[in-house]
């Protein structure tokens, strides 16, 4: 049986890893056999469906040994961030790796705030490090002049997702404290 060369899978993937290396995130990945390969583009997403290149690695280019390959991304989203690989061929191909998340948080954060800035609504995830005291705490929205806009009462249930419209408020800076027993956490955000 002789295989038409162009069939030929251009890259045997290993693992691909995302690990927390500090205020860091560690890619590894490796290849078991290469043909042709250029580069490995690495991309990086906030939401999972908009990515971005934040940087590139050239490929072995042909080989049929273990390549192990790094990158570090050493300024990370808050909250998730999402990475994937794009193998590209000396003429141009290219094919995607699975994606890999992970979360991160700063030390000491509480809550995030996305789309920011917002249309709509807004997204809102607490943390659970200090965002909560026996499973309940209290959302103030202020204006720019610290007007109080809205008061929202959230449960441990509304923890990781709470979802606030914010269609009818008017266009400016606004300020969203998450409130409980021991702690006050203020997080900005643009109303467009």
């Amino acid at each position: 049986g002789f295989v038409e060369v162009n069939s030929v899978v251009p890259v045997t993937w290993g693992n691909f890893t995302a690990e927390k290396n500090g205020k860091a995130v560690l890619l590894k990945w490796n290849t078991l056999q290469e043909q042709n390969a250029s580069q490995y583009i690495v991309e990086r997403s906030g939401n999972g469906i908009s990515f971005i290149t934040i940087g590139s690695l050239t490929a072995a280019g042909n080989s049929n040994v273990n390549v192990s390959y790094s990158f570090n991304d050493a300024a990370p989203l808050q909250g998730i961030n999402f990475f994937r690989l794009k193998q590209v061929d000396i003429d141009g191909k290219y094919i995607y790796s699975d994606i890999r998340q992970i979360n991160f948080i700063n030390p000491g954060q509480v809550i995030s705030i996305s789309p920011n800035p917002a249309k709509d609504f807004i997204q809102l995830k607490i943390y659970s490090e200090g965002g909560m005291t026996g499973g309940i705490a209290t959302i103030h929205i202020y204006s720019s002049a610290m007007q109080l806009v809205q008061t929202i009462k959230v449960t441990q249930a509304d923890r990781s997702n709470l979802t606030i419209p914010v269609k009818n408020f008017p266009p400016g800076i606004y300020f969203l404290q998450l409130v409980n027993d021991s702690a006050i956490n203020t997080i900005k955000f643009l109303k467009e």
